[in-house]
């Protein structure tokens, strides 16, 4: 089992238990975010996050064919043009207007080599085994992480994050993609969700950089209401600075509070290694 890289590390955790036939509003929204990890992964190995503005051109996308999520995300991004200079918010919010097809695309590319990896399965969805599905041939299938991997970016991730001291940039981005991805709930407790909100209040208030990465959405709110319809979890809850996802931004407009109260209520899938 090879070593993953940080977009790849995200994709395990969004991937895992997700249909691998049908592009569902759960699975778009996860792709989406799948590609903003390899924005943010090419990002970091440019060292320059935090930089104004970064160009990428016809050569870098060349030069990616060993890291085939880069290569089709930024490939996507350029749109056939020379070259591509804009502000990382700009760049990440660009993931929302990406069809169906091109996500299917930025699937494969990250689907594919972790399966190579021995890092990702497909296996038979148990839904599909119902008689109704089956005398109607219909096939459902799902991805399943390996479940060393899996184990060690969350465990990692929750210590890292539930535990005093300073995050490191990696974990930082990657808290920002489980928040817009909806996978809080997958991994944090109701009451430790207390805690991630007062880490992320912090960052905000301490740390430019996570003051500019966690002030970035890059959902549809159409799909969002889906999602949130289809999966039945809406219980609120409460924390010390507010209701429900008021805790993650305070200091945020009521209008996107509002969306992100919606965002944050979303997943119950990924459950194949919780307890």
């Amino acid at each position: 089992m090879r070593e993953w890289t940080f977009a790849q590390g995200f994709a395990l955790l969004a991937l895992n238990a997700q249909d691998s036939l049908h592009m569902t509003t759960a699975k778009k929204i996860a792709v989406r975010c799948m590609a903003a990890a390899a924005i943010l992964e090419w990002e970091l190995d440019q060292g320059n996050l935090q930089g104004p503005f970064s160009t990428i051109s016809e050569e870098d996308v060349e030069n990616l064919a060993a890291v085939p999520h880069q290569q089709e995300v930024l490939r996507e991004l350029l749109k056939r043009k020379e070259g591509l200079q804009t502000a990382l918010p700009e760049r990440l919010k660009q993931v929302i207007h990406f069809s169906n097809r091109i996500l299917k695309r930025i699937e494969s590319s990250f689907a594919d080599p972790l399966k190579g990896m021995d890092l990702l399965e497909e296996i038979p969805n148990l839904l599909g085994c119902d008689m109704n599905y089956v005398t109607a041939s219909v096939t459902m299938r799902e991805y399943r992480s390996n479940e060393e991997a899996y184990t060690r970016i969350t465990e990692g991730l929750r210590a890292e994050i539930l535990e005093d001291g300073e995050m490191t940039d990696e974990t930082i981005l990657m808290l920002w993609l489980l928040r817009e991805s909806s996978c809080l709930y997958d991994f944090f407790s109701k009451e430790e969700l207390k805690r991630v909100a007062q880490r992320m209040t912090q960052l905000y208030q301490t740390n430019a950089m996570a003051r500019a990465i966690l002030a970035i959405d890059i959902h549809r709110a159409p799909e969002i209401a889906v999602k949130n319809f289809l999966r039945g979890k809406k219980e609120a809850f409460s924390t010390p600075i507010g209701t429900g996802v008021d805790f993650v931004f305070p200091f945020w407009s009521v209008h996107n509070r509002s969306l992100l109260k919606q965002k944050l209520g979303l997943r119950t899938r990924n459950s194949a290694y919780r307890t």
